[in-house]
C-alpha cells in the first residue's frame, strides 16, 4: 500500500511540473513587430538631450524598435534612433539616423527582457505592460555614453 501511494504521489508532482513549465513557457509575450517611442527622455553624455515624441517642443528623436524573430523566451532584432529637426523656414522635419543597431534579447526570471545590441555595448531592459506596450530603459558607457528611459508602443 506504502509502494501505491509512493507511486500515486510521484506520479502527481510529474504532472504539476509538466503542467508549471508549459503554464510558464504559454506565458511568455509575443514581442515580434515594430515598437516606437511614445513618450519619454533620451540624454547623451556630452550634454545633448531628446524628447521621445513626435510633438515635443524641444529636441527630439523617434526610437524604433523591430523584433524581426522571437523563440520562446529569446528574440532578435534590430533598433533606431532618429534625430528630429524642424526647418525654420518652412516647418518641414528634418529626419537623421542617429544609430541603429541589431540586438538579442532573453526573457529575465523577475519578467523583464535584458537586451543587448551590437556592435555597441548598450544594454536595454523592456517591461512588457500589455501587448502593445513596453517600458523600455537604455544605459550605455564609454565615450558616446546615453541613458535613456521611454514608452514603445507597437505600431499597428
Amino acid at each position: 500500500m506504502r509502494f501505491l501511494i509512493l507511486i500515486v504521489s510521484a506520479a502527481l508532482l510529474a504532472v504539476a511540473a509538466a503542467s508549471a513549465t508549459s503554464a510558464q513557457h504559454a506565458m511568455v509575450p509575443s514581442l515580434v513587430g515594430t515598437w516606437e517611442s511614445a513618450t519619454g527622455r533620451m540624454h547623451v553624455v556630452n550634454g545633448q538631450n531628446y524628447a521621445l515624441e513626435r510633438d515635443a517642443p524641444e529636441a527630439k528623436a523617434i526610437g524604433e524598435i523591430v523584433v524581426s524573430e522571437q523563440n520562446g523566451e529569446v528574440f532578435t532584432g534590430r533598433y533606431r534612433y532618429t534625430h528630429i529637426s524642424e526647418n525654420s523656414a518652412d516647418g518641414s522635419a528634418e529626419q537623421k539616423p542617429m544609430s541603429e543597431e541589431t540586438i538579442a534579447g532573453v526573457l529575465d526570471f523577475d519578467g523583464t527582457y535584458i537586451v543587448v545590441e551590437q556592435p555597441d555595448s548598450g544594454i536595454h531592459r523592456f517591461r512588457v505592460i500589455d501587448e502593445n506596450t513596453l517600458e523600455v530603459i537604455l544605459y550605455r558607457s564609454g565615450p558616446g555614453a546615453v541613458v535613456m528611459r521611454g514608452i514603445f508602443k507597437r505600431r499597428q
